[in-house]
This record gives structure tokens, C-alpha cells and sequence, in this order.
């Protein structure tokens, strides 16, 4: 239980989140700790370089240490949950590229959430990325159970987060950060599992024409991380959404950006990490029941008003930063705490996921 608390994330109160040396450590420290630890070192598995990417060598001892396990019967290839790759093209022929997910599937049964670092070559090389028609096949023939698809993009492969999703078409969430993107012509897809989308940093206008073309007739919540993605979308997704977070005001921001976050009639949470102004607090939709916000970055007193006024706001979140909060109570934060506990609304701590990290 100790081992289990310690490895939670940071604001569900995790002591060694992501501090896999602490972890590996507390296998060595006694037979009755070894499993406990290891179960939950791979929970969430990492396979890159500083550089994000990972040399063939490197990932075929991972791929023998995980036919040694299966064939062992051990339960630790069950326990991944969450996965991270780094590719290079296909052109190089010393890193690995897409083609070494199907093995990966296969071996992770229970794997529900992939995040795919793609790096682009030499502008002089082609970006050979998207998958070749028997690569597709085996794809698509290995047992999948994803929910979560995460990919951080640096390439201008059109075809890649097109096949990507026809083959996990039942991906509930996705996450992109892809500044590049090129036009693509095929039939647009059909998504009904899809309910979340998340556009950390910008991405690019043909990219997003992409996905407007794309059907999501369920997508109920949007995540961006800056008010710029808000501007670019907000038309096209708010007659359907509930649930919205933007982190990010951004450097060049104006009061027509501001005041989108009240533009959608059926929102029901909101989080937002920047100052909005309290005309703006005051027109957002009646129906929302969770407001969140940066103790940091907003006036708590208009903020407290604001809620004070907004009996049906029955939870409260601030968002945590990890490069900002720690163990230390902040006075911004205890005062939200406070008013929570006073007004009888819940308090919750928003974790703010960079591309990064590996998704719960």
C-alpha cells in the first residue's frame, strides 16, 4: 500500500511519480516489495532516447525481454497500460519506425493508451512514415484495446493520422500537437467512440481541416493549450461541447479571444489558466456546475465573487502546475481551499498533462 500511494500522480498526493529509480530501487529492497514495484513500473512504459528516438538494437533486447516474459507467464506484460515510442522515417535504417507497433500490441495485451513521438527527417529527406499496405494489415490484425491515441508530430506525412485512426477507430480520446500537416484526400472517417480532443501547442490549419472533415458527432469535450486553438475551432465544436479546458491565454491574446470560453450554450465545466474578466465570468452558460482556474494567473477575489454568485457551481478546481506547486501550501491556493470548505462546494486539483507524459 505504501508502494501503491507513493507511485500515484502528484496531485492525487504521489511521492516518486515518474521517478522510476526510486521504483527500481524499492524492487531491490526486499522479495515482498519486488512485485509490488515492478507492477508498477509498467504500468506506463517509456521506449525512447533523450532525443525521443529509439535504435533498432535497443528495441529488439526490449522485444526478447518481453517473449522471455510471455513465455515465463508472467503478469507483468499485462500490467502495461500506457506506452510511449519515438520514430524516425523509415528511411533511416539504424532507429525504428511505425512499423514496430504491431509486435508491441501484441505482446501489451491490455495496452489502452499510445502516445507516438514522430521526428521529421533532413528537409532533403522524404518523410517516409505512413504504413505500407501489408504493415496496415498486420496493424489492424493485432489484438488493440486503445482508447487513448497520443501523438506528437514534427512531420508533413499526410497519410499517418488517417491510418491511425482508421485502424483504432475506437479511440475515446486524442491528443495532437502536430505543426505540420498536409492536405489530405480520402473519405473522411467516422468516429463515434471519440468524445475528447486535445490540441496541445499549435497546430496547423490543414490539420484541423482534416479533422473537421472527420465525424465526430460524440465529442463532448475539448482540451487547447492556448486561446489561439480556441479561436481557430470554437465554431465548429460549440453547439456540441460540455466540457472545456484552455490553458494558455497566450502572449497576443484579445478581448474577442476572452470571450469565446462563454460561446458555448451546453458547457458544464470550464477550466481555464489565464485572468478572464469578470463580464466575461458573468456570461458564461448557467449550466455549469464545475468552475476551474490558476490561483496564480487570476484574480482570486473576482474568481470568489464570481462563484458566490453561482450557487449551482458545485465543485471548485485549480489547476496544478508541477514546475509551480509543491508540497508547500500556497496562500492563493489554501484561500480556494478555504472558500470551499465554507461554501460547502467540493475542491479539486486539475493536473495539467504535457505532450510529454504518458496519460493515466
Amino acid at each position: 500500500e505504501i508502494i501503491d500511494w507513493a507511485a500515484l500522480d502528484p496531485y492525487r498526493g504521489g511521492a516518486f511519480h515518474s521517478d522510476n529509480a526510486t521504483l527500481l530501487a524499492c524492487t531491490r529492497t526486499s522479495r515482498l516489495w519486488q512485485p509490488h514495484a515492478q507492477r508498477i513500473l509498467w504500468r506506463k512504459i517509456r521506449l525512447r532516447s533523450e532525443e525521443h528516438i529509439v535504435f533498432k538494437s535497443a528495441f529488439e533486447s526490449f522485444l526478447r525481454t518481453l517473449k522471455r516474459l510471455v513465455a515465463e507467464r508472467s503478469k507483468l506484460p499485462h500490467e502495461a497500460t500506457a506506452f510511449s515510442l519515438g520514430c524516425q522515417s523509415a528511411y533511416y535504417s539504424t532507429t525504428i519506425d511505425l512499423s514496430a507497433l504491431p509486435a508491441i500490441l501484441k505482446l501489451l495485451p491490455n495496452l489502452t493508451s499510445l502516445h507516438l513521438t514522430l521526428l521529421g527527417p533532413n528537409l532533403e529527406i522524404p518523410d517516409l512514415f505512413s504504413f505500407s499496405d501489408d504493415q496496415l494489415e498486420q496493424l489492424r490484425a493485432a489484438p488493440s484495446r486503445i482508447q487513448h491515441l497520443s501523438m506528437c508530430s514534427q512531420i508533413s506525412d499526410p497519410m499517418i493520422l488517417h491510418q491511425l485512426l482508421d485502424v483504432f477507430r475506437d479511440v475515446e480520446t486524442l491528443t495532437l500537437e502536430a505543426p505540420r500537416h498536409s492536405t489530405v484526400y480520402v473519405e473522411p472517417l467516422r468516429l463515434p467512440a471519440l468524445r475528447k480532443l486535445i490540441l496541445d501547442q499549435s497546430i496547423s490549419r490543414k490539420c484541423l481541416a482534416y479533422l473537421y472533415r472527420t465525424s465526430m458527432v460524440n465529442i463532448r469535450s475539448l482540451a487547447f493549450a492556448t486561446l489561439t486553438d480556441l479561436s481557430r475551432c470554437w465554431m465548429h465544436f460549440n453547439q456540441m461541447v460540455t466540457d472545456l479546458m484552455v490553458f494558455d491565454a497566450g502572449w497576443d491574446c484579445n478581448d474577442h479571444e476572452l470571450s469565446l470560453v462563454a460561446q458555448f450554450p451546453h458547457l458544464e465545466r470550464l477550466v481555464v489558466g489565464f485572468t478572464v474578466p469578470r463580464g466575461v465570468l458573468d456570461q458564461l452558460p448557467a449550466l455549469i456546475k464545475h468552475f476551474g482556474f490558476d490561483p496564480y494567473m487570476s484574480e482570486v477575489d473576482d474568481v470568489i465573487d464570481f462563484l458566490d454568485g453561482r450557487p449551482f457551481i458545485r465543485s471548485v478546481g485549480t489547476i496544478f502546475r508541477p514546475e509551480l506547486d509543491d508540497e508547500r501550501e500556497t496562500p492563493e491556493r489554501a484561500r480556494v481551499k478555504s472558500y470551499c470548505k465554507t461554501a460547502g462546494k467540493r475542491h479539486i486539483e486539475v493536473y495539467r498533462m504535457y505532450m510529454d507524459e504518458l496519460p493515466p
